[in-house]
């Protein structure tokens, strides 16, 4: 529909669309958390790693979600760059970085996409200009159902899984997880994962 398959649709009709796609996209990663995590906890997910091209796995949809939210958004990936893990788990880990940043990252804010290779290992990096996180905080917000901000005062939705996945699905890969954040700065995860 909104592409134009089924007629012509007017300027609301658009913005209701996207509503729909944004909804189904978050309820989609949601569903996809929850059964991962129950697979992590029965120790039953095993990967499946192959060779893929990183610029493969960046979903135009979550670029466009960022963009309709103020957000800018840069990527300084090499579109060239071929990189080694689990192609759905490593799509997995940057939705949930990139949902996280969009989360906390103010109108007019810019999120930026970098990843690189070595000689034995290769990282990507989502790095957001938004609220930042505490020094003391960095540690816990891995935890599963942690939330950054007091469940009275949250304004953001979520169940506190995202991040607990993100690590859980890096050691799977024996990969590293580095954090570096200032508050009202913004905050920087880099992942690295073994060629």
């Amino acid at each position: 529909m909104r592409r134009g398959s089924f007629g012509k649709t007017k300027s609301r009709q658009n913005d209701a669309l996207d509503v729909v796609l944004s909804e189904t996209s978050r309820l989609n990663n949601l569903v996809t958390d929850l059964l991962t995590i129950g697979k992590l906890e029965a120790g039953k997910l095993t990967l499946a790693k192959s060779s893929f091209r990183f610029s493969d796995i960046t979903d135009p949809i979550y670029t466009n979600m960022i963009r309709k939210r103020g957000l800018r958004f840069r990527n300084d990936t090499p579109k060239s760059l071929i990189v080694t893990g689990d192609r759905d788990r490593v799509k997995q880990i940057l939705i949930n970085l990139l949902n996280n940043a969009m989360k906390f990252t103010s109108h007019g804010g810019t999120i930026t996409l970098s990843a690189s290779k070595g000689k034995r290992t290769w990282s990507f990096s989502v790095q957001d200009t938004g609220i930042g996180v505490d020094p003391d905080k960095i540690r816990k917000m891995f935890d599963r159902f942690y939330q950054l901000d007091d469940h009275m005062t949250r304004k953001q939705a979520g169940f506190g899984l995202g991040l607990s996945i993100v690590k859980r699905l890096v050691d799977l890969h024996d990969g590293k997880i580095d954090v570096s954040s200032e508050k009202g700065k913004g905050t920087m995860f880099r992942i690295t994962l073994p060629l």
